[in-house]
């Protein structure tokens, strides 16, 4: 009995070359995630204080397209 299939099998099973480089980009992505899990907090709170800086010095009513906005909000 001949089995034919639309999609030769070659194409749809990794090679062992493929599946060992699927397994060491596992690995290499769990080092990551676990030193990005160690990295984050202290990038996150920098990155919330430079924002509160910015948000400090930039004060959103002092924009004339703002008040445009906040204008075009009110019902009449």
């Amino acid at each position: 009995m001949k089995i034919t299939t639309a999609i030769p099998l070659n194409d749809t099973l990794p090679s062992l070359g493929q599946t060992k480089q699927l397994l060491l980009d596992t690995e290499l992505m769990k080092e990551v995630k676990h030193l990005s899990a160690l990295l984050c907090p202290e990038w996150l709170a920098g990155y919330m204080g430079l924002k509160k800086l910015v948000e400090k010095q930039y004060q959103p009513e002092d924009d004339p397209a703002s008040l445009v906005i906040e204008n075009s909000q009110t019902s009449f």
